[in-house]
């Protein structure tokens, strides 16, 4: 009986080792599956960490390559602003002289403006026709007739003698007032006070100054001109010139009187022309802005001839 039990018992432990045996195996299985899933994971694992590794490695390089990338952009960066800056100096300096240049602009075009107009009152003053279009041209133009025309009215008599007075006898056939006949006078006269300021009509020279018996016009000045030309102020009170003095045009030579064969205080003033009387009153009016009547005016001259002694380096003077 005992024995039976013990067999029984013992039956029943081999079932139970053998079911727990069952469930070590299923578990042993299990977890011999659940080994190699977790090694197929692992393995998994293990190339997503290489992938992982390799991937970090690549970004390391790329990173690398961007900073240094980042520092060639950074010092282009510092490069161009330097250059920015410069360019914008060299921008604010163009900018200045744009403007400067601008205000030359404008000054040299306002001085051209002025330049033109009085050009243009030359012109005007000459009795020339007025330009449009001002050139140089013109302009060199202008100033060689200025020169010209300046040259001859300082050289040849012209304008009054005196600044007060009045015109009493011209040129031409006329009753002598001393001698009461008929005679020619050879020159113009005014009427004035003693003492009146009397100035030449041209630059010259001296040729004689003193009294004048001979001739009646008692104190006399005799100015010798370019071209043979000659001018006689008779009457005079008092000469302030000498002989061989060289005089200006509108130089103070003397002053009127009442000297010699005269009935009264005035001025006796002639123009001669080598040994030619010339009529005075064209020359009298004669100046630069009538100057082409004169050469119709004064018969028996060679203007033409005359007109061409102007100096050849006229155009390099100033005009006065």
């Amino acid at each position: 009986m005992r024995t039976n039990d013990q067999l029984s018992l013992l039956e029943v432990n081999h079932r139970t080792l053998e079911n727990r045996y069952e469930d070590v195996l299923e578990n042993y299985e299990n977890v011999l599956g659940s080994r190699e899933l977790y090694k197929t994971e692992l393995d998994q694992l293990s190339d997503s960490m290489r992938t992982v590794e390799s991937e970090r490695s690549r970004l390391e390089r790329e990173f690398h390559s961007l900073a240094s990338r980042y520092e060639e952009v950074l010092g282009s960066s510092q490069l161009y602003q330097n250059e920015l800056d410069l360019l914008n100096d060299n921008i604010d300096q163009i900018e200045s002289e744009r403007r400067q240049l601008q205000k030359e602009s404008a000054l040299v075009v306002s001085e051209r403006t002025l330049w033109a107009d009085s050009l243009r009152v030359l012109e005007r003053k000459m009795g020339l026709p007025v330009s449009e279009e001002m050139t140089l041209d013109r302009s060199m133009e202008l100033q060689q007739i200025a020169n010209e025309r300046l040259f001859m009215l300082r050289g040849i008599p012209n304008g009054m003698p005196m600044k007060e007075g009045r015109m009493t006898d011209r040129f031409g056939m006329r009753t002598h007032p001393v001698s009461k006949k008929q005679k020619m006078h050879y020159g113009v006269d005014w009427s004035t006070n003693i003492g009146t300021p009397v100035f030449a009509t041209a630059d010259g020279v001296v040729e004689f100054s003193g009294y004048h018996k001979k001739s009646g016009y008692g104190k006399l000045l005799i100015i010798s001109h370019n071209f043979g030309f000659k001018t006689y102020y008779g009457h005079l009170d008092k000469q302030v010139v000498k002989g061989g003095n060289v005089v200006r045009k509108g130089q103070l030579i003397g002053y009127s009187g009442n000297t010699g064969r005269s009935t009264g205080p005035h001025l006796h003033y002639e123009i001669r022309y080598i040994f030619k009387h010339l009529d005075p009153v064209p020359y009298l009016n004669w100046d630069i802005e009538n100057y082409e009547n004169l050469f119709t005016q004064s018969k028996g001259i060679a203007w033409d001839s005359l007109r061409k002694m102007h100096p050849l380096n006229q155009l390099e003077a100033p005009l006065l």
